[in-house]
């Protein structure tokens, strides 16, 4: 199946809630948002959320499109204390697409944008118990920081802080790795 991974236009606001609320229901131990806080947002919210993901070098998000709908979605923004990075958010994939790379692709584009943006490095928060980030990230080149948090909606999983430097390239990590939103 082809796969195009594309940013976000400014209009698709309800496509975003769309693929947000999806992956919400499909993986609420990976994303720090819930599916009840999220579907209560208005309209207005994920238009204004997707207005701010598509253009500029301080917010992105990127949707993985296939002919019969959206099956990916990641995205990272600036920090406001601290410019120099990118922090990665949000990567989901169709349970039906996983394993094939699509993943590795949503997060390749996430840090290609961020790189072009001017970050120095890429940083993410990830589920220790998410087995399947842990080794995405690890092969992207992402490190363990050493940082540990209870995840918001519950405290007994435990989220670890990945960093990439800028360039780093696929040399590989400190085998941890994972996703938040």
């Amino acid at each position: 199946m082809r796969v195009e991974i594309r940013r976000i236009a400014v209009e698709e606001g309800s496509l975003l809630m769309q693929v947000r609320l999806l992956a919400l229901l499909d993986a609420p131990y990976a994303f720090a948002g819930t599916y009840i806080e999220s579907v209560q947002h208005p309209s207005e919210h994920w238009s204004a959320q997707a207005a701010v993901g598509s253009a500029g070098g301080t917010s992105a998000i990127y949707l993985a499109h296939a002919p019969d709908g959206v099956v990916g979605i990641a995205g990272a923004y600036q920090p406001e204390d601290d410019p120099d990075a990118r922090n990665i958010y949000g990567v989901w994939v169709e349970p039906a697409l996983r394993g094939q790379g699509l993943a590795r692709r949503l997060v390749e584009t996430v840090v290609a944008w961020a790189e072009s943006a001017g970050a120095e490095r890429c940083q993410l928060w990830v589920a220790e118990t998410n087995a399947p980030a842990v080794a995405l990230y690890d092969a992207l080149g992402f490190e363990d920081t050493g940082l540990r948090q209870p995840f918001p909606s519950d405290p007994t999983v435990i989220l670890r802080r990945l960093v990439r430097p800028a360039g780093r390239g696929q040399s590989g990590g400190s085998r941890s790795a994972g996703t938040a939103w």
